[in-house]
């Protein structure tokens, strides 16, 4: 089922998690996983997850519509049924959730929320589409019960759904880690946060970077511009870069295209956003229309890029729903101030 939905994924362009590794630990655990999942949020507490993941098979349309408005996550009206589970996390936390759809129709909406208050919903995930496997990394900023919300538009049918707690340093790469060499160096290719390094002898992405996880560590160097090459394929392909900032600096960010020429009147639009604190806080985004001609850029004068204090940064490309492959570069340079 897992690999059938990895093979349909890469003909349409989106990218994956192995979830593999993870599921294999949770049958090592003796019996088929389970995952206790909840048809409402609330007045009641709700048993919190246990063990480090489950998984389980649900049919949403059995399930009852409760939670239309989120009003946390942009007013987003939600009309089809939905499901909960509850999980006890901490900073530092990394929670992986999967849910793939098991027929062409169903669209997956993922959100989370601290405890059963959809006033409070911090993180709705909707990239996919119908019928196309969503997935999501969540690491919280507090320490508590967080509830994650399962939602769909209308109606939705079945799905299988996996909740997983990712460890880094345990020497097995698992859902939300781009590596997983089990020390806490950086510099050799996988660094301390389980994410993977790009060489300066090979500039290019390397999936998966979906996530601030298991982005890609870019090799900036102060005053050297660096140009990576990448590949956004399609809305579920997200391109996120680590940038290791150990000075006071401004950074500048030019997407251009496969032939390192400003992108022409035409090309598909591309959202380009510069990301902060363990990339939970926004900082802003690039603009169209400048180096990167149709595509975007963050360039000096950006207030929101200039002042960096010494930390890890991220940049994340996205596509809207429905634009197909697109090659480009990506050139980064940090300056000192």
């Amino acid at each position: 089922m897992i690999r059938w939905c990895a093979i349909a994924l890469l003909l349409v362009g989106c990218d994956i998690y192995d979830i593999g590794p993870a599921l294999a630990a949770l049958d090592a655990g003796g019996g088929e996983p389970s995952l206790a999942v909840y048809d409402r949020c609330g007045p009641d507490p709700l048993e919190a997850l246990t063990g480090g993941g489950g998984t389980v098979r649900l049919n949403l349309a059995e399930l009852e519509d409760d939670e239309r408005s989120l009003t946390g996550c942009d007013g987003r009206g939600l009309s089809g049924a939905d499901a909960f589970v509850a999980i006890d996390a901490e900073p530092g936390d990394r929670w992986t959730v999967v849910a793939e759809p098991l027929d062409t129709q169903t669209d997956v909406v993922v959100y989370t929320m601290p405890l059963c208050d959809p006033g409070a919903c911090t993180t709705l995930v909707d990239r996919c589409g119908p019928g196309i496997l969503e997935t999501f990394v969540f690491e919280p900023e507090e320490a508590g019960q967080h509830v994650l919300g399962f939602d769909s538009y209308r109606g939705g049918g079945e799905l299988d759904l996996t909740v997983v707690q990712t460890t880094c340093g345990d020497r097995r790469r698992e859902p939300g880690e781009g590596c997983d060499d089990g020390n806490e160096i950086d510099g050799d290719g996988c660094d301390s946060s389980c994410r993977l390094e790009i060489s300066l002898d090979r500039l290019r992405e390397i999936e998966p970077n979906n996530e601030t996880s298991e982005a890609n560590v870019a090799p900036t160097e102060m005053g050297e511009a660096r140009s990576m090459v990448g590949r956004l394929g399609g809305a579920c392909d997200v391109d996120v870069f680590a940038v290791r900032v150990t000075e006071r600096a401004s950074l500048s960010v030019i997407m251009l295209d496969g032939a390192e020429l400003p992108c022409e009147e035409g090309t598909p639009e591309v959202t380009m956003t510069l990301l902060g604190e363990r990339g939970l806080v926004r900082r802003g985004a690039g603009t169209l229309g400048r180096a990167g001609g149709a595509c975007p850029s963050i360039e000096p004068g950006d207030a929101f890029a200039e002042g960096l204090e010494p930390g890890v940064y991220f940049v994340a490309l996205s596509a809207a729903r429905g634009v197909p492959t697109l090659d480009y570069h990506l050139a980064l340079e940090l300056t000192a101030e």
